[in-house]
């Protein structure tokens, strides 16, 4: 099971990235939040979408998808089940109980008590592009950007977008 496209409501043409587009082995398409599998889709309730096709965007990949759920460790055994790779448990920064899968790309699982369903709720991309010329384009577009700051993984620079849970990390 390889987690092929997702579809994300934010544009990227603000950062050079006409959507569809294939960053890395990943697509990335633009509209309410769906995945697309190679094999069988874990038993989640995210919709899913047949991948368009989509042109290469060098210079860009993803680094990982989040998904946030009420209840992790059915989330994270529904994505076992279906073949995901479960590579660690931990916490994040703001202390919620997080799981790390490989599928693919990435795909790091959130608890949030009190959540309805699971749901795509961010991407972190990376780039080799200079984080604040991305910034500028951002904010000349109309968005709130952070500033970019070191990541939690050493020796990388990591901004957001604030209020639309995108955020874009230089490459490992």
């Amino acid at each position: 099971m390889t987690l092929l496209a997702v579809r994300f409501p934010l544009p990227m043409e603000p950062a050079g990235v006409r959507l569809p587009a294939r960053l890395g082995p990943l697509t990335l398409a633009h509209g309410a939040p769906a995945w697309a599998w190679q094999g069988s889709q874990p038993a989640l309730p995210i919709e899913g979408f047949d991948p368009p096709d989509a042109k290469a965007v060098p210079a860009w990949g993803v680094d990982h998808v989040v998904l946030t759920t009420p209840t992790l460790d059915a989330t994270t055994d529904a994505l076992v089940a279906a073949g995901a790779d479960l590579r660690r448990h931990g916490t994040t920064g703001k202390g919620n109980n997080a799981a790390f899968l490989l599928a693919g790309p990435l795909i790091e699982v959130i608890e949030v008590p009190g959540k309805d369903s699971v749901a795509i709720s961010g991407l972190a991309l990376e780039t080799d592009h200079p984080l604040e010329e991305l910034a500028a384009r951002w904010r000349d577009a109309g968005f709130e950007v952070a500033d970019p700051h070191p990541a939690v993984q050493a020796g990388r620079l990591i901004m957001s977008i604030r209020g639309h849970r995108l955020a874009v990390m230089t490459r490992r």
